[in-house]
């Protein structure tokens, strides 16, 4: 069995992105692997201005207080290492394989570290094998430079296997890498609810209905106001009440049920929501395969900033009907209209396996 190198997006701030480090982790171990998340950490504050070194510090400070919960889920379950970016080359030979992804970690804009370092370009000089896992670019149109183009299309032609997350990612590989690219779960669909529950603790897990009324749980990356209309008026059209709603931005994260609470809450107590929910109203991708796992109804309000490709594909991949994805206010329909197929559970079943016979065999030698 192999000690494995995974490159992916890694932060505090973010549940989808830890969750999906989890969930990959978790398979690896469960395939016999010992794997690694490689954090890159790129400070170039020595040459700021002394007041954006102040203002950068600060903001360390205020933002590791915000995220201090998850920081602690990636310390209890998330086995991961920080490396500076200019040392990455040494990390090569610690390793026997490495895997790129998932998340939108060939997304050009979100990748600090060098988006050929997303390809592997470290590992090169020691020739360890690279595969990607449900690499995602996070968009359908192409968003490299000309030269970025031409050096990820090599080192993508020195890949194993490549993987990734969108349908439309598949073709992206073909014109502008010259690959060819297998469309895959996202990690995080890779494990069941029962394997989520199993790391929630039971106080968080409601077992009497304190209403008679269904409850809803509302998250949102981007707060506008046309999203918190599109959640007052399903709780009065659909005789709803509100479990709890939490609101993020590059700011803040304020739960209107918990006011008092400027940090983030832990990923176990998010994750419960979707477990005491009956029904998600959501901007985020991630919150919407939490949905579908706990296999709860729910609506996106598409968030094209972030990158709308995936929420399409992930509905036509499961044949989830596209009215759950909407766009405006008027889009909205009756609750009952939101209601997973009947065959989800088959459908899940039989993709788990196909993505995670994949995941083993271009890991063999």
């Amino acid at each position: 069995m192999k000690k494995i190198g995974i490159i992916s997006l890694f932060g505090f701030h973010n549940y989808g992105c830890l969750l999906q480090c989890f969930a990959l982790q978790t398979i690896l171990k469960s395939l016999g692997h010992t794997p690694t998340h490689i954090v890159f950490t790129d400070e170039k504050i020595k040459n700021k201005p002394l007041f954006k070194r102040v203002r950068t510090f600060l903001g360390k400070i205020r933002n590791s207080f915000k995220t201090k919960e998850l920081k602690k889920f990636a310390d209890n379950f998330i086995e991961y290492r920080n490396v500076k970016t200019e040392e990455a080359t040494s990390i090569a030979k610690d390793y026997d394989a490495f895997i790129v992804g998932s998340d939108q970690i060939w997304r050009p804009r979100f990748v600090t570290f060098g988006i050929q370092n997303a390809f592997c370009s470290f590992a090169a000089p020691e020739s360890k094998p690279c595969i990607s896992y449900a690499a995602s670019f996070g968009s359908e149109e192409w968003e490299y430079s000309e030269q970025q183009t031409k050096e990820c299309a090599q080192l993508a032609k020195q890949f194993k296997a490549i993987s990734v997350r969108e349908a439309s990612a598949v073709q992206l590989c073909k014109e502008h890498l010259g690959v060819e690219a297998t469309h895959i779960l996202d990690p995080t669909l890779l494990l069941t609810s029962n394997d989520y529950k199993k790391i929630i603790p039971q106080k968080l897990l409601s077992t009497k209905a304190k209403t008679n009324k269904k409850k809803v749980f509302a998250f949102f990356l981007d707060q506008t106001k046309e999203k918190e209309t599109l959640v007052d008026t399903f709780l009065q059209e659909n005789d709803y009440t509100q479990l709890s709603s939490y609101l993020v931005n590059s700011e803040k994260l304020v739960l209107r049920s918990f006011r008092k609470y400027s940090l983030y809450p832990a990923v176990e107590t998010w994750l419960s929501n979707f477990a005491n929910a009956d029904f998600v109203i959501t901007d985020s991708f991630h919150a919407c395969v939490f949905s579908i796992i706990f296999r709860k109804p729910f609506i996106c309000y598409a968030n094209v900033a972030r990158g709308n490709a995936r929420i399409p594909s992930l509905l036509s991949m499961l044949g989830i009907a596209p009215t759950h994805l909407i766009s405006s206010l008027s889009e909205l329909q009756p609750a009952s209209t939101y209601a997973l197929p009947s065959d989800i559970d088959e459908t899940l079943t039989s993709l788990r396996q196909f993505s995670i016979n994949w995941l083993s065999s271009n890991l063999q030698d």
